[in-house]
């Protein structure tokens, strides 16, 4: 998805969010972008679950 996003000028979502462990350490990494498409209507969602 990242990767699409800096491909594309523009993400599926306004953000994406990452925890994580790694040696023992936690991490938490959001990675806001400034282009995104606009979110999907409730019908889209449930039409798109049933496919």
């Amino acid at each position: 998805m990242l990767l699409r996003a800096y491909r594309d000028g523009m993400a599926d979502v306004e953000h994406v969010h990452i925890e994580g462990e790694f040696a023992g350490t936690a991490y938490d990494l959001t990675f806001f972008f400034g282009a995104s498409q606009p979110p999907m209507s409730a019908e889209e969602a449930a039409k798109r679950m049933q496919d």
